[in-house]
C-alpha cells in the first residue's frame, strides 16, 4: 500500500459507497423484517381476535346452560372449552407480543374467571348459577373491550409499520442522491478530468496534470498519473539533452573527420609556410574550441630553418574564456627523427576539458602535419634531384657536342695559321683575322665552360647559401683583382629548387658581366628576405665604369640582360639595371618567396 493509499483514509469512495450500500440495506432488511412482524403480529391478533368472540360466546353458553339446568356433564364440558379458549397458544402469543391495554384486560379476564365466573358456573347451587348471570353480562364486556384492544393495538402496528416504510424510503432515495452525488464528485467528474489531462498528454502536451485532484482512489490514481507525467516529462526533458550533447559530440566528431580529411588532401599539395598553414591551424582551433595554437616546423626545402604559425579560437563576448591559470597546454613533437621536424603546442580553454578522443585528434593533427613534412621535403629533394639530373644530362650533352666541336675549331685554326706562314700568304690582315677569330673561339669556350660549371652544381647542396659562396669563389679566382663580397641575410633559405637555379644563373651572369666589362674593383652580392612584401630581394652591385640605361633594349643586343629578365619573369618576379654613384651598375631581381 502506497503513502497516497493510506491517506485517502475515511475519504474512501470504496468505503463510502459500501457504506451507502449497508445502509440501504440494513433499511430494506428493517422494513422486510418490520413487514413480516406485522402481517404475523395481524395473522395471531385475529386469531386472538376470534378466540375473544369465541370467548364471549362461550360465556353466554355456559350462563344459558345454567338457564337450562342443563346436566354437569355438558356443563363440564362447556367449562372446558372456555378454558382451552382462554387458554389457547395463539390468544397467549398474540396478548404476549403486545403487552399493552390488551394484555391488562386478559390477564383481569383470567383472574375474574378462575377467581369468580368459572367457581359460581361449576356451583351446585341455584345462587350461584343466579350471580354467573348477573355477571354474565360485564365479563363480556371485559371480552369486549380486550377485543377492541388488539384491535386498537394491530391498527397502531400498521400505522407504524407505513410510517416506517415511507421512512425507509426517504432516506433509500437519500442515501441514492448520495451515492449518486459521491459518484458524480468522486468519480466521473475526477474521471473526466484524468481522460482529458490523457488525451493533452496524448497529443503531445508534456506538461499537463490532473487539477483539483479528489482525497479517494480516483484522486490517488490522477496523484500517480501527475507523477508519472512529471516523471515523462522529466525524461523527455533529459532525453532532449542527451540527444542534443550526442548530435554536439556527432556534430563535433564530423568536423573532426572532416578538418583530418581536408588536413590529408590539402596539406599535400600545398607550400608549408605560414600563409598555407595558418587557415589550416585556425580551423582546427575553431573545431577543438582551443583557446591558442602554435605550430613550429622546419622549412622542408631549407634544414635548420624553422618559421612558426600562430592561431587562436575567437570568443565573443558571451563565450569568454575562463582565466589563464586553468587553462592545460599540450604539447605534441613533430615526426620522429632526432631533433624533430617541429612541434605543435596547444592551450585549451581553462573551462573545457580535453577527452581522451581530444588528445587523439590533436595527436592525428599532429601526425598530419608531420607527413605533410615529411612529404614535402621528400618532393623537394625529389625536385631538385630531377633538376640536377637534367642539368648534368645537358651538360653532359653540351661538353659532347659544343665543346668538342669548339676544341676541334681551335685546332683547326691552329693549323691554318700554320699553313698561311709556311705557304708565305701572312699578312696583317690575315692575322688579324685569324687572331680574332682565335679570340672568339677562346670567349666561346670559356662562355661554354662557366655554362658547364652551372650545370654542374652538386646535387647535395643544402641551399643556395652554399650555391652563391661556390660561385663568389668562383669567380673571385677567374678574376684575382676584383674583391666580391657576399651578404646573405637570414630567413632566405627554403626557395624551391627551380627559382634557386635562376637565382643563381642571374648571379653568375651579372658577375660575368662585371669581370668582362665593368673593370671595376669592387663587387657586392646582397640577398635578404623582404618580409613586408614576402618577396626575395637579390642586388648584384659593382664600383666599375657603370652602364648606358639608354642602350639596354629588347632588340637583342644585350643577350646577357635579356636573359636575366626572362629568367626574374619567369620566377614572377621584378627586375632592373641601373647605374649608381658616379659609376658602378646594379641589378636587382625581386621574386615571391
Amino acid at each position: 500500500m502506497t503513502t497516497a493509499d493510506v491517506t485517502i483514509g475515511r475519504y474512501s469512495l470504496r468505503l463510502r459507497l459500501a457504506l451507502v450500500v449497508i445502509v440501504i440495506l440494513c433499511i430494506a432488511f428493517a422494513g422486510m423484517s418490520a413487514s413480516v412482524y406485522v402481517a404475523q403480529s395481524a395473522r395471531d391478533d385475529a386469531a386472538a381476535i376470534n378466540l375473544a368472540g369465541s370467548l364471549r360466546m362461550h360465556s353466554y353458553r355456559i350462563a344459558l346452560l345454567l338457564q337450562e339446568d342443563a346436566s354437569e356433564a355438558r356443563l363440564g364440558l362447556a367449562l372446558a372449552d372456555f378454558d382451552a379458549i382462554l387458554n389457547k397458544p395463539a390468544l397467549e402469543r398474540a396478548l404476549r407480543r403486545s403487552k399493552g391495554r390488551s394484555a391488562t384486560r386478559y390477564r383481569e379476564i383470567m383472574e375474574r374467571w378462575n377467581a369468580r365466573l368459572r367457581p359460581l358456573a361449576a356451583g351446585a347451587t341455584a345462587a350461584d348459577s343466579i350471580a354467573y348471570l348477573d355477571e354474565v353480562d360485564a365479563f363480556a364486556g371485559e371480552i369486549n373491550s380486550m377485543v377492541a384492544a388488539l384491535q386498537s393495538e394491530a391498527e397502531a402496528r400498521v400505522r407504524l409499520l407505513r410510517i416506517s416504510q415511507a421512512v425507509g424510503i426517504l432516506l433509500t432515495l437519500l442515501l441514492a442522491a448520495f451515492a449518486l452525488l459521491q459518484l458524480r464528485n468522486g468519480l466521473i467528474r475526477p474521471l473526466e478530468r484524468l481522460l482529458q489531462t490523457m488525451e493533452r498528454m496524448s497529443h503531445g502536451d508534456r506538461r499537463a496534470r490532473v487539477d483539483r485532484v479528489p482525497n479517494n482512489e480516483i484522486g490517488v490514481v490522477a496523484q500517480h498519473f501527475n507523477s508519472m507525467a512529471a516523471t515523462v516529462e522529466r525524461l523527455q526533458f533529459n532525453l532532449e539533452a542527451e540527444v542534443d550533447v550526442k548530435t554536439a559530440a556527432l556534430r563535433h566528431s564530423n568536423q573532426s573527420l572532416e578538418l583530418l580529411y581536408d588536413l590529408s588532401c590539402r596539406l599535400v599539395p600545398l607550400e608549408l609556410d605560414r600563409a598555407h598553414l595558418q587557415p589550416l591551424l585556425t580551423r582546427a582551433c575553431d573545431v577543438m574550441r582551443l583557446r591558442s595554437a602554435q605550430l613550429t616546423m622546419d622549412n622542408p626545402r631549407a634544414a635548420g630553418n624553422r618559421f612558426t604559425v600562430d592561431a587562436a579560437y575567437p570568443l565573443d563576448a558571451n563565450n569568454r574564456s575562463l582565466p589563464e591559470d586553468r587553462a592545460v597546454t599540450l604539447r605534441f613533437v613533430l615526426g620522429d627523427s632526432d631533433p624533430p621536424c617541429g612541434e605543435l603546442v596547444v592551450v585549451s580553454d581553462g573551462g573545457k576539458r580535453l577527452s581522451s578522443g581530444d588528445r587523439k585528434l590533436l595527436e592525428a593533427i599532429a601526425e598530419r602535419f608531420s607527413r605533410a613534412h615529411a612529404i614535402a621535403r621528400a618532393a623537394n629533394e625529389q625536385q631538385m634531384l630531377a633538376l640536377m639530373e637534367e642539368r648534368t644530362m645537358i651538360a653532359r650533352e653540351l661538353h659532347d657536342s659544343l665543346a668538342q666541336s669548339l676544341s676541334y675549331m681551335n685546332i683547326q685554326v691552329v693549323r691554318l695559321r700554320s699553313q698561311v706562314s709556311d705557304r708565305g700568304w701572312t699578312s696583317p690582315t690575315v692575322d688579324a683575322t685569324l687572331d680574332e677569330l682565335r679570340d672568339g673561339l677562346n670567349t666561346a669556350y670559356q662562355h661554354l665552360r662557366e655554362l658547364l660549371s652551372t650545370f654542374r652544381l652538386r646535387v647535395d647542396e643544402p641551399d643556395l647559401g652554399l650555391a652563391l659562396r661556390n660561385t663568389v669563389s668562383e669567380f673571385s679566382r677567374r678574376a684575382p683583382g676584383l674583391d666580391i663580397h657576399l651578404d646573405i641575410r637570414e630567413g632566405v633559405s627554403g626557395l624551391r629548387a627551380n627559382a634557386g637555379v635562376h637565382l643563381l644563373h642571374i648571379v653568375r651572369e651579372a658577375l660575368a658581366n662585371v669581370v668582362r666589362h665593368a673593370r671595376a674593383e669592387r663587387a657586392t652580392v646582397s640577398i635578404a628576405r623582404d618580409l613586408a612584401q614576402n618577396r626575395l630581394l637579390l642586388k648584384i652591385e659593382d664600383d666599375g665604369v657603370g652602364i648606358d640605361t639608354t642602350t639596354v633594349s629588347d632588340n637583342g643586343d644585350h643577350y646577357g640582360l635579356n636573359i636575366m629578365r626572362e629568367r626574374a619573369l619567369q620566377l614572377g618576379g621584378t627586375w632592373k639595371v641601373e647605374p649608381i654613384g658616379s659609376g658602378g651598375t646594379r641589378v636587382e631581381v625581386g621574386v615571391p618567396f
